[in-house]
């Protein structure tokens, strides 16, 4: 993540800013000074830690963003294949029905024929062909 590394280099150039500042303003050479120099650099750390704490809910934001779209996209694609299922569904359904129909028909035609029921058969194949629009 670029962005933890660039924040990290920041806070460590605010700290040696903050640092270097504090040298050059302070002169070393007494206890009291040093004392100093360690309360005004430390007196920074607030800072950072409310930057860290900023740049923290800015990426939150930006995640929490992310996932919105994200979930949108999923919950359009979900819908979508929700719709391709049902189809899919009633055609294998329907293709259920077919064959179903089909093995019973091959059935009943196999006991006509073995009981030689012929003007059956042919009454059936008419009525089938009436019920399906006349197709050849």
């Amino acid at each position: 993540m670029n962005g933890n590394k660039l924040f990290f280099a920041a806070s460590a150039i605010i700290l040696a800013l903050t640092l270097t500042t504090n040298v050059y303003i302070a002169r070393l050479y007494s206890p009291e000074n040093i004392s100093l120099l360690g309360a005004r650099f430390f007196i920074t750390m607030p800072s950072l830690l409310f930057i860290a704490i900023l740049y923290y809910l800015v990426r939150q934001q930006q995640l929490h963003s992310y996932l919105a779209t994200r979930k949108s996209y999923l919950e359009r694609l979900r819908q979508q294949e929700k719709a391709n299922f049902e189809h899919i569904y009633s055609t294998w359904q329907a293709s259920r029905r077919i064959r179903h129909d089909a093995r019973h028909m091959a059935l009943l035609f196999t006991e006509y024929l073995h009981s030689g029921q012929y003007e059956e058969i042919r009454r059936i194949l008419l009525e089938l062909k009436q019920r399906t629009g006349n197709a050849s």
